[in-house]
């Protein structure tokens, strides 16, 4: 918990002030007929840079856990990388989260919140005796991640928005990949998180490119 507190405080922060304002401004713009197309452009651009941010901080997790973390508890950097996918992902569900909350259909949050918890309790003492500590993390990426799917699959009903899942997916099997050397710190480890976090990088910019028009369209509509 300590390690979680400290690794990701910015991180959280950062997250929080943007929810306050993306709620408000998805609960504005709800009942625009382009609502999916402003939903998409939100979500590009927050995918992209939170997963640059994850792949950068892991690649960087000693050094960041030298600054932050002290003594004994500096031996648990190699946790820094699966926190930051089970954030990420608690992101991502609090994002969907917000097509509920603006379309008055809050409901399902509750049920998915209190699943991801339970998912999270199940897989924790099962992950515990195979992994140790860094089996909780792991439960809760799962909890996380689960959240996520559900409310993926769910959210179309009321708002249909693109995911850019061409781009996601293979960044979050990057990021993982990257989590496992990073972790347990697989040989060569170092080069392939590197590696990984280069990749990502260039994934997202060609994704951001890909949506220049419409996140300047965005951007245009908000400045007036």
């Amino acid at each position: 918990m300590l390690l979680h507190l400290k690794s990701l405080v910015f991180l959280t922060q950062l997250i929080w002030f943007f929810q306050q304002a993306w709620q408000l401004s998805a609960y504005q713009e709800v009942k625009d007929k382009k609502i999916g197309s402003f939903f998409s452009s939100v979500f590009c651009v927050l995918q992209a840079v939170l997963t640059v941010l994850c792949t950068v901080l892991s690649f960087f997790a000693p050094l960041v856990a030298s600054f932050m973390l002290q003594g004994e508890t500096y031996k648990a950097w190699p946790m820094i990388s699966i926190l930051l996918i089970a954030n990420l992902f608690s992101v991502f569900s609090s994002f969907y989260g917000t097509v509920y909350s603006a379309t008055m259909h809050t409901s399902f949050v509750m049920k998915t919140t209190v699943f991801g918890a339970v998912a999270c309790v199940v897989f924790t003492p099962m992950l515990l005796p195979i992994m140790g500590v860094t089996g909780a993390c792991v439960a809760s990426a799962l909890g996380q991640a689960m959240v996520f799917a559900m409310r993926v699959i769910d959210a179309k009903r009321f708002i249909q928005f693109e995911v850019g899942w061409k781009y996601l997916a293979p960044t979050l099997v990057l990021l993982i990949t990257q989590s496992i050397f990073t972790t347990w710190e697989i040989g060569g480890w170092k080069i392939i998180s590197g590696i990984c976090a280069i990749i990502i990088i260039i994934i997202q910019m060609v994704h951001i490119a890909a949506n220049l028009s419409q996140i300047r369209e965005m951007k245009r509509k908000n400045n007036q």
